[in-house]
């Protein structure tokens, strides 16, 4: 079982930003290859924005780390 909250810049843009998208589609992976061994897998998808930070907040932080490498 995973819990996954959503992250719109990952999940559905595709960025890279983040590390979400690859946890969960790790998360489905996993999940399939389970239940086709007999198991049951399952992803619990929170519809609210990873760690509740917003978008806008998000984005200045992950911002705000790159200009500093």
């Amino acid at each position: 079982m995973r819990v996954h909250d959503e992250c719109n810049g990952s999940d559905v843009f595709g960025s890279d930003i983040c590390t979400c998208r690859p946890y969960l589609a790790h998360g489905i992976e996993v999940c399939v290859q389970t239940a086709q061994e007999g198991g049951m897998g399952v992803i619990i998808y929170c519809r609210k924005e990873g760690r509740a930070l917003g978008e806008v907040t998000k984005l200045l932080v992950y911002n705000a780390s790159r200009r500093s490498r």
